[in-house]
């Protein structure tokens, strides 16, 4: 029975990994994702309300901007044996639609609202792979630990700011999100296979603020951006079971509860304008993966399913970003040009690499242009994470994994009001840059 146990808890506990799957979007932007998210100290348009909030406060008038970001996705995994074994992911694409919105009030307040998703994963592997001399595929090896991951957030983000000096801004917002989860893989039962699915949902509130200082009037700008940890009790989780009809009175559908905690992040940006038109940004955003040790779970009283607290030991993870927009066009309408490139340091350490959150290091380039006309523009941005192989020294599954990630981001904005000469500062499509 003790065996079985053990079955059991790591069949739960493993997959519980995926809860807090290192996903963090930061594509919530063409403008920004043109530039690889270096805008914290830049955040002119309507997305300021996610990347830095006090831009709202320091750009006069009001805007709308409606977009959508899709996020491609792509992993491998390669076993250790002489003859290995070849695997990839399926079902890697993801639509993320997101909405900002802000106005002024008054010469000095300002109130805005962002939708979006900050948070989120989707890992799921073909059920079988590739070997060489293989008279028929494969399963994928790494099924016992995880098969499918999919993480689901959308945050809601009402945000309030003050201008109490023109070259200072501040701003605070409330975030409230929403999670889902759902995660599934195999049990293996002696000569028999079975499968266990997790799945549920709950809510969690955080707040975030940002401060904007113009150091060098139409020059030089600074900016910090923060946003709390969220707490996410997940207390109405349903386990699914399939297995063998000897094994029912263990392997039964039951409810379970865990907790996890978004973690907080803070980012450091530096926005420069050497020449009218032209706007070198610099970031670095830091992220305290490093709350997020273990992630327990517990099953109600009476359960034959033992509690277990699956152990994660993530780090805080640091990224180093800079982006460049230059208006290639001033007239009628204004054209304006973009590019970035960086370097993320995954959180997740070589012992705990698994397929439920198979991530690495990764360089950064990203490009996009945006075109204005009176008050209306259209911006586009890409954005890819290039990496290479990396090696796990999980003891459920060691191996070799590969990865790539990129997003494509798209919106039209709307602006109304002001006169701040925000050409000068590289803006596109601000309602100014046309008198």
């Amino acid at each position: 029975m003790r065996a079985f146990y053990r079955i059991t808890l790591l069949a739960v506990g493993t997959a519980g990994r995926a809860f807090a799957g290192g996903f963090e979007i930061y594509e919530q932007g063409p403008q920004a994702t043109g530039m690889a998210g270096a805008v914290a100290g830049k955040a002119d348009d309507p997305s300021a309300i996610f990347y830095n909030p006090a831009g709202m406060a320091m750009t006069e008038g009001g805007g709308v901007q409606l977009g959508s970001t899709i996020a491609f996705t792509g992993f491998g995994h390669k076993t250790l044996d002489l003859t290995p074994t070849t695997t990839s992911t399926v079902e890697g694409t993801f639509v993320l639609p997101n909405l900002f919105a802000s106005a002024h009030l008054g010469n000095m307040w300002s109130v805005g609202i962002g939708a979006f998703t900050q948070f989120g994963a989707g890992v799921k592997w073909s059920p079988t792979g590739k070997q060489d001399g293989a008279t028929e595929p494969p399963k994928f090896p790494g099924r016992f630990v995880a098969a499918n991951t999919q993480i689901q957030t959308f945050t809601f983000n009402p945000t309030f700011g003050v201008q109490p000096h023109k070259a200072v801004a501040i701003a605070v917002g409330l975030d409230v999100m929403m999670a889902s989860v759902e995660l599934s893989r195999s049990l293996l039962l002696g000569d028999a296979e079975g499968t266990a699915r997790l799945g549920g949902g709950t809510q969690g509130v955080g707040w975030n603020f940002g401060v904007l200082f113009e150091l060098v009037p139409q020059r030089v700008t600074a900016g910090i951006a923060y946003r709390s940890a969220i707490g996410l009790d997940f207390n109405d989780l349903r386990v699914h079971f399939d297995g063998p009809p000897e094994l029912k009175d263990y392997l039964y559908d039951q409810p379970a509860k865990t907790s996890l905690k978004m973690p907080h992040n803070l980012t450091f940006g530096l926005a420069t304008h050497p020449t009218d038109g032209l706007t070198i940004t610099t970031d670095v955003h830091y992220t305290l993966w490093s709350a997020l040790q273990t992630i327990p779970v517990t099953f109600l009283p009476g359960s034959k399913t033992p509690g277990f607290a699956a152990a994660m030991n993530w780090r805080d993870s640091l990224s180093a970003r800079v982006g460049a927009e230059y208006l290639a066009l001033v007239g009628p309408g204004v054209l304006a040009l973009r590019a970035g490139f960086g370097y993320d340091l995954t959180p997740v350490p070589a012992e705990t690499l698994s397929p439920s959150a198979p991530l690495a290091d990764s360089w950064i380039v990203s490009g996009g242009l945006g075109y204005g006309w009176r008050r209306w523009a259209l911006n586009v941005g890409y954005i890819a994470g290039l990496r290479g192989e990396r090696a796990s020294t999980n003891r459920d599954l060691p191996g070799l994994y590969s990865g790539a990630l990129s997003a494509l981001s798209a919106a039209l904005t709307y602006e109304w009001g002001g006169a701040r000469s925000c050409c000068a500062r590289g803006c596109t499509g601000h309602r100014c840059c046309h008198k």
